[in-house]
């Protein structure tokens, strides 16, 4: 069974959203992501024409049920964003902030004490070794581990290391924005019906995706 690896290694700055896009873009490419077998993999990835606010607002809406909380863990501008779309979209929402020995100690406590909470999102800024320790516990609580692709570059095996299951990359700087969700596919078929908006629905947009695939579908990884 074919394995398909993102390698994108070196670390990226936020200024430079658009270098990330685009070397993310030819990785896939490359490695036949975007193919009908990439889904053996257990993820499918979904393109979008969008800029960052309008990706973020498409993952929120669509990942997010009417009864589930967002925890957002930092205090950048993307954050401020994710707030603000989640008092646009009348999604509850919880914070944490600080440095990454303070967020372990206090994620567990939060979870514990809130089980409203059923998604956690984050940048990429953060070490592996935090990544993978919000993964686990997002598992342990049994959360959807949403993060920004903002900063240094994740790649697909960090993606299953770190337990994540939305994997947001936005191209902010383009006059026409590619940006792309890696999504586990046990995750997102449980956003059918979430969106708040057709025009912001990525399991309506992976939807028709699956229909111009061939017919013929091998074993899942």
């Amino acid at each position: 069974m074919p394995t398909y690896e993102i390698n994108i290694q070196s670390p990226i700055t936020a200024m430079d959203s658009t270098a990330i896009t685009a070397k993310l873009v030819r990785d896939l490419i490359s490695q036949k992501v975007f193919s009908d077998r990439f889904y053996m993999t257990g993820f499918e990835c979904i393109c979008i024409n969008a800029n960052h606010a309008k990706l973020s607002e498409s993952v929120i809406s669509s990942v997010v049920p009417l009864d589930g909380e967002l925890l957002i863990i930092g205090n950048d501008e993307s954050c401020a964003l994710w707030r603000s779309l989640c008092h646009k979209l009348d999604i509850l929402v919880s914070s944490v902030d600080g440095d990454e020995e303070y967020i372990r100690s206090a994620l567990e406590a939060i979870l514990n004490t809130n089980n409203r909470i059923s998604h956690i999102i984050c940048g990429s800024q953060y070490s592996n070794g935090l990544l993978q320790y919000i993964g686990t516990m997002a598992h342990r609580f049994r959360c959807t581990f949403i993060v920004d692709n903002c900063n240094n570059v994740v790649t697909m095996s960090d993606i299953k290391s770190c337990n994540i299951d939305f994997l947001v990359t936005a191209d902010e700087a383009s006059d026409n924005p590619t940006s792309m969700v890696i999504a586990r596919r046990s995750k997102l078929v449980q956003a059918e019906g979430n969106a708040r908006s057709n025009t912001t629905d990525i399991y309506a947009q992976w939807q028709q995706m699956v229909e111009v695939r061939q017919s013929t579908l091998e074993p899942m990884a």
